[in-house]
């Protein structure tokens, strides 16, 4: 991330049924009638279905990140089928080649709804890893619960978070699972912040994410786009307990 800048929490949306007992207080907001473990609520929503048949597409499966949740998901066989979805259909179709069975490519436009509805039919999960994810993820949220899919992103920016909770009674009314802001920075290290902090430390005064650049093979455009989209816009900071906004 950029320097100074606090990310927006991972969220979960939809059809929850959500824990009493929340694992990553802060860092996780979810809707719906708090009974179920967090576990009991992932495996009984069919977030991800094991089995012969299940299928997912990754949205921008040919960028930086994209890619690396293609190869990871091909090795980890939890899905019979990988659609490697982007605008760049020649890099994908080479990519499902070069890995082999079971991995498709499927061409899209992320900036257009009926694109979007069209690659993902029939898919039981997509993962949207298309940025700069202020100008796509709404598009792609909305088609995904307008299909009826569920649905996780590595959203980064954090005036677009805001707006895609709005989203969260299409999600429960659709009967589907939306996770946001599951990638990195924001959400392992989120996750790892509130560990820390709870289990590890008797008091916590401040806590400082550092992004160390370099030794990346490529950097796509929408990393590009995304840091200069937080360098224009009002940076929510917690200054003193209380959340702010503060100019680059």
């Amino acid at each position: 991330g950029e320097p100074g800048q606090v990310y927006p929490p991972f969220f979960l949306i939809g059809n929850s049924n959500f824990t009493d007992k929340p694992i990553v207080s802060f860092h996780l907001k979810a809707y719906g009638n708090p009974k179920k473990s967090f576990e009991e609520t992932l495996s009984s929503s069919n977030l991800i279905i094991q089995g012969s048949m299940s299928k997912i597409i990754v949205l921008g499966g040919c960028g930086a990140v994209g890619s690396k949740a293609v190869n990871t998901l091909v090795n980890d066989q939890t899905f019979s089928e990988v659609i490697i979805g982007d605008f760049n259909i020649e890099k994908a179709t080479q990519m499902a080649t070069d890995l082999g069975f079971g991995v498709t490519a499927k061409q899209f436009d992320a900036l257009d709804r009926q694109s979007c509805l069209d690659a993902i039919a029939g898919c039981d999960l997509v993962l949207n890893c298309v940025g700069p994810f202020y100008s796509t993820v709404k598009i792609i949220l909305a088609a995904a619960i307008e299909a009826g899919i569920n649905y996780v992103d590595i959203c980064d920016d954090p005036d677009v978070t805001l707006e895609i909770l709005d989203l969260n009674d299409a999600a429960k009314e659709a009967g589907i699972i939306a996770l946001i802001g599951m990638g990195a920075s924001p959400g392992l290290t989120n996750l790892l912040a509130k560990l820390a902090a709870d289990e590890l430390l008797d008091e916590t005064d401040t806590i400082d994410i550092f992004h160390t650049h370099g030794g990346e093979p490529f950097e796509g455009d929408g990393v590009i786009g995304h840091r200069f989209h937080c360098m224009s816009i009002d940076i929510p900071m917690y200054l003193n307990g209380e959340l702010t906004y503060v100019k680059y």
